[in-house]
């Protein structure tokens, strides 16, 4: 945490051309953790040091269930632990969701940071490249251990049995 927060201040000199300010925006591509407690405190560090407007968009580490402190937080699936890392960037002020930022004062152009939120699938596969997914369903993704998207998307992705059909579970029927 140590080498984040000191990369979030700034002294001396030129601190004032350095530290963003409210007319900045910062955006976060996910994967900061997946725990919920290391994912608080990172992006309290960033919040708290920095002047600036803050987006926060989820990685997969930030879906990953599973363990004794999530299973101990009553964590169902992936869905209720990505709404649970939502509900962290609301409690600190993160956006999560579209805004306008620099308003146009002090010569800044003002413009639309649009989160979006998604998710691979393999029915963006490419014709001719059928070669690059071959057993994607077995590839060593923890992804594929630690998300579970719930009954209702069971059999959409790679990892659920999709291998033993010939189905590589990414739009793509290897059979």
């Amino acid at each position: 945490m140590q080498w984040l927060t000191d990369r979030c201040t700034t002294s001396g000199r030129d601190a004032a051309n350095a530290t963003p300010g409210p007319n900045d925006a910062l955006i976060i591509a996910g994967d900061i953790s997946h725990d919920l407690d290391i994912l608080r405190e990172s992006l309290s560090t960033i919040v708290d040091n920095l002047g600036c407007h803050v987006f926060f968009i989820p990685g997969n580490h930030e879906a990953w269930i599973g363990g004794q402190k999530m299973d101990g937080m009553g964590i169902l699936d992936s869905f209720d632990k990505l709404q649970r890392v939502e509900g962290v960037c609301k409690d600190l002020g993160i956006h999560t969701t579209p805004k306008l930022v620099g308003s146009g004062s002090n010569g800044a152009r003002a413009a639309w940071i649009v989160p979006i939120w998604s998710w691979y699938d393999g029915t963006l596969a490419l014709p001719g490249c059928e070669d690059l997914c071959d057993g994607f369903g077995t590839w060593p993704w923890v992804d594929f251990t630690r998300c579970e998207w719930g009954e209702k998307y069971r059999g959409m992705m790679p990892s659920d049995d999709s291998s033993r059909t010939g189905n590589t579970g990414i739009g793509i029927d290897s059979s």
